[in-house]
């Protein structure tokens, strides 16, 4: 079986997120989506609200399970048994920093685990969380860029 384990904020998760999955569906047999901590950013959604918002999504789906990850991504992914770590890719600038992290990865798994890469389609590329919460934060509307039950979840 193809596991992969995607690990990320998703805070709040974007449609550039949900585009990744869907199309790592198409090649995975089952994807586990790890809610991850970020130390070098500010919450804005609740780990719980993350986890609703992202199951009330794939709900249909018996391919996706959506778990709080704790730890290292190399641990998580070792726990699940995943055998590789799915990341999205928006531009150059990300490849540099998923670069150092897929360098570490494959440190801490002794090779055993590979780092499969996807890039955004082009459409959604602009598209990050960060900008999500700066543009929410400065009462924009930020609807065409988040699902609709981030949205709910807002109060928007």
């Amino acid at each position: 079986m193809r596991k992969v384990l995607y690990p990320a904020s998703f805070d709040p998760i974007t449609n550039g997120h949900i585009n990744i999955i869907n199309r790592a569906l198409k090649i995975f047999d089952n994807i586990v989506i790890a809610i991850m901590d970020n130390p070098n950013k500010t919450n804005f959604l609740t780990k719980e609200d993350r986890l609703n918002i992202i199951k009330k999504i794939f709900n249909n789906n018996p391919k996706v399970e959506v778990i709080i990850g704790t730890g290292a991504t190399i641990d998580v992914c070792n726990k699940y048994n995943c055998s590789c770590i799915l990341r999205g890719l928006r531009s150059s600038i990300d490849f540099e920093n998923e670069k150092v992290l897929d360098y570490y990865n494959k440190e801490l798994s002794n090779d055993e685990i590979d780092t499969v890469y996807l890039m955004s389609d082009r459409e959604l590329e602009y598209i990050s969380s960060s900008a999500v919460k700066e543009l929410f934060n400065l009462r924009k509307d930020i609807s065409k860029y988040v699902p609709k039950e981030v949205l709910e979840i807002l109060n928007l």
